[in-house]
């Protein structure tokens, strides 16, 4: 059986739950602000996530020039390793100085790497269903941060 272009749909849904999870900081914000003693700096961590969404048009433009296939790659591995330090510095696997900065430019990497995802996958629903991409593509939007 071949794949159909309703085949990269449902893929680009699981594509758009793993990148959605920028979009919890507000669920365990409170608490890593407790346990690091962040003040007020914690808010420093969710505006740095917003303030990348400017750049994250360079998501676009590596998918442009090295592939749907490689920026779907570079994308996940950036979202993944980043939350995933992100957890082992929460967690006091190990210790950094300054975990505002840390914890903030892992956010951004994280969001970079979740827009490289994204990129990739509606460049995929775009050229899947031509002419009838608007429908498949706002159904993967709304995935993202399910």
């Amino acid at each position: 059986m071949g794949l159909s272009r309703w085949h990269t749909l449902v893929a680009a849904l699981w594509a758009g739950i793993t990148c959605g999870f920028l979009y919890t900081y507000g669920t365990f914000g409170t608490a890593l602000k407790d346990k690091f003693d962040l003040g007020t700096q914690s808010s420093t961590i969710s505006t740095a996530q917003v303030a990348i969404g400017l750049i994250t048009f360079t998501s676009g433009l590596l998918t442009d020039r090295i592939g749907v296939g490689p920026t779907l790659l570079v994308g996940a591995a950036v979202n993944t390793g980043s939350w995933l330090v992100f957890g082992a510095i929460a967690n006091g696997f190990f210790t950094v100085p300054a975990p505002v900065v840390w914890f903030s430019l892992l956010a951004c990497c994280a969001t970079w790497g979740g827009a490289c995802v994204t990129a990739a996958v509606f460049t995929v629903l775009a050229k899947n269903f031509v002419g009838q991409s608007a429908a498949p593509i706002g159904i993967a939007k709304a995935w993202v941060g399910v």
